[in-house]
């Protein structure tokens, strides 16, 4: 993540920490509905809910009370919030480190359901997956062919072979 999305996500977390009891309720009501999505909490999510519930003064047990469709609601009243709510809640997906069919099919109808503007979630959602394999990519690359690699073949044997490509 560059040091320009950090700034802005933690921005957008600051300004998220400020909103009403029931907005910031509302906003980890959807981030908990991402991380039932697939029917599985683990550990890693767990510990991302206990994290959004500290971070936005939330009670999880209050939150487990609500519903997806009151949570919306109460963030579709404010197109603003609504915004910083999906762009907040986009890395949520990944809390177990992946975005499998069900959090995906989850996106989707949360999109659709509740007419998300420009479907920002979604294209917040694919930006970060891109990202993540971009780094995945680059740390495989970095492992495969980082460092001094010499060639194992010695001269004698490259410039023997007419056939082998030098290099």
């Amino acid at each position: 993540m560059s040091i320009l999305s950090s700034l802005k996500s933690f921005f957008l977390v600051q300004q998220a920490r400020r909103w009403p009891a029931d907005d910031r309720r509302a906003l980890v009501r959807l981030f908990y509905d991402v991380v039932t999505a697939d029917d599985i909490i683990s550990a890693t999510e767990l510990e991302a809910m206990e994290e959004a519930c500290k971070t936005y003064d939330v009670d999880l047990s209050d939150v487990s009370q609500l519903g997806l469709g009151w949570a919306m609601g109460v963030l579709r009243n404010d197109p603003h919030k609504l915004k910083v709510a999906c762009l907040v809640a986009a890395p949520v997906f990944f809390s177990d480190g992946d975005l499998d069919g069900a959090e995906r099919a989850f996106m989707e109808k949360l999109s659709k359901t509740y007419e998300i503007p420009d479907d920002v979630l979604r294209q917040t959602v694919e930006t970060l997956r891109k990202h993540k394999l971009d780094d995945a990519l680059k740390a495989i690359h970095d492992e495969a062919f980082g460092g001094d690699v010499s060639d194992p073949i010695d001269e004698t044997e490259a410039t023997s072979d007419p056939h082998r490509i030098k290099g």
